[in-house]
């Protein structure tokens, strides 16, 4: 057989016509690829190999023996504590009211961020030589350690490392964990933050009772100061007018001029009687109509003085009031009033409607004073029961526990993160590697 030639299979003779051109059946042939060569070991791999030795799984056994052989244990101290606030009711203050307790979330807020602050690591710092406590290890272990004589940037960033503080708003409780080389010692920085905590909620307590007492003391002094003006024009009233109580000398006039009503009229009763039984030129009856009309002027009089009519220039509502205001002015001033002019012929009392007017204005804003004086007073004098008392403090849930075994640092956890960590830098960096190597 030729090479040309090819020997169908019985498959190609079934399907295959017998006419069929042999450029055809070459074509239905497989192709068949060359065979490739064995792989082999280049510089590029070899790299790799020491890389992840060198790069990967060295670090990952420094870490884990430094984990297990050099750190020092550390001990955690846990406490938890929320701020309550002791509020009286209002309405039943001044009958020594019941007292509800409720907690205040925006304290809580503040004291977590106190904390972490700057401000309170170095109150600690100076109480209980952190920097002594925290750096006694640094020598053996440099890394869970705080350097000697490190500065308070440093000595803050650690002490975020030491504490752990939970802040559970809904509740309003702080979850605080403090840890140390020393059991005594973790249970110490606990016991000293929940102290600072109380003393600067006890501080903020403090300044808003003094808002509240100065507020008050102002109210106060306003009231006080309104009804004490007051009462001078009520006075600087009674001694112009000459008259106690205005309001008593108008009703006794009424009195009287009721009275001389009722004498009219039985003196007309009486002059009718006469008429009907006597002549015209009965004495009896020339004496009753003298008095008739003598009763009648009377009357006319009365009415004039409480219509307020024939008022003298001095005796008007307004100089009254300015006459009042100036008495005032002067009883404020310790200082004489002026004297009267000689040549002002109105009588000394004014007439009883133009006082009583007066009189009634100046009783509705005394009255109005008096309220706002009592208020006033009972403000005050709340604010001052209030700060007698310590309306907010510091209500430690769980008290600083005292740690029997070490729990830190948790070896396992951080040996898997870091040899993670190292092995996805590994992975990366092989990558990247190989990346600028097809590149070029």
């Amino acid at each position: 057989m030729s090479a040309h030639e090819i020997q169908p299979g019985p498959g190609l003779v079934d399907k295959a016509p017998a006419a069929t051109p042999l450029r055809a059946v070459e074509l239905t042939q497989p192709i068949v690829q060359p065979t490739a060569r064995a792989a082999r070991v280049k510089p590029r791999h070899r790299m790799a190999v020491i890389s992840f030795f060198v790069c990967a799984l060295l670090p990952i056994i420094l870490v884990v023996c430094y984990l297990y052989l050099i750190a020092t244990d550390q001990y955690a101290s846990r406490s938890a504590f929320s701020v309550r606030k002791e509020s009286v009711n209002a309405t039943m203050s001044l009958l020594g009211g019941l007292t509800n307790l409720s907690s205040g979330t925006s304290d809580i807020d503040v004291i977590y961020e106190y904390i972490q602050s700057q401000g309170l690591v170095d109150v600690v710092d100076k109480k209980l030589d952190l920097r002594k406590k925290f750096s006694a290890n640094y020598a053996r272990d440099p890394w869970f350690s705080l350097k000697e004589n490190a500065p308070i940037e440093d000595l803050v960033s650690y002490w975020n490392r030491m504490v752990s503080v939970q802040l559970d708003q809904r509740a309003g409780i702080i979850r605080l964990e403090t840890r140390a080389f020393t059991a005594a010692d973790a249970q110490a920085v606990n016991a000293e933050i929940l102290q600072q905590s109380s003393l600067l909620i006890e501080n903020l307590s403090r300044i808003t009772q003094n808002d509240a007492i100065r507020f008050s003391k102002d109210e106060f002094d306003q009231a006080t100061e309104r009804l004490r003006k007051v009462r001078l024009e009520i006075a600087a009233l009674r001694r112009s007018s000459r008259m106690i109580d205005p309001n008593a000398d108008l009703q006794s006039q009424m009195g009287v001029l009721n009275r001389l009503e009722g004498d009219l009229a039985a003196a007309l009763v009486e002059q009718d009687l006469l008429q009907e039984t006597s002549s015209k030129n009965d004495p009896r009856l020339l004496q009753l109509e003298r008095r008739i009309r003598a009763i009648r002027n009377r009357i006319e009089a009365e009415r004039q003085a409480l219509a307020n009519q024939n008022v003298p220039d001095g005796l008007a509502v307004d100089g009254v009031i300015d006459s009042i205001t100036n008495e005032a002015a002067g009883a404020i001033t310790d200082e004489p009033a002026p004297a009267e002019d000689a040549n002002n012929t109105a009588p000394t009392k004014p007439e009883l409607t133009s006082m009583f007017s007066t009189y009634e204005a100046l009783l509705v804003d005394q009255q109005f004073a008096e309220r706002a004086y009592v208020s006033a007073l009972a403000s005050y004098d709340e604010a001052l029961a209030e700060a007698r008392r310590k309306s907010r403090y510091l209500a430690t849930h769980i008290m600083p526990t005292l740690a029997e075994e070490p729990q830190y640092p948790q070896r396992f956890i951080s040996a898997l993160v870091a040899a993670t960590l190292i092995l996805l830098l590994w992975v990366l960096g092989i990558l990247i590697a190989y990346s600028i190597r097809d590149r070029r």
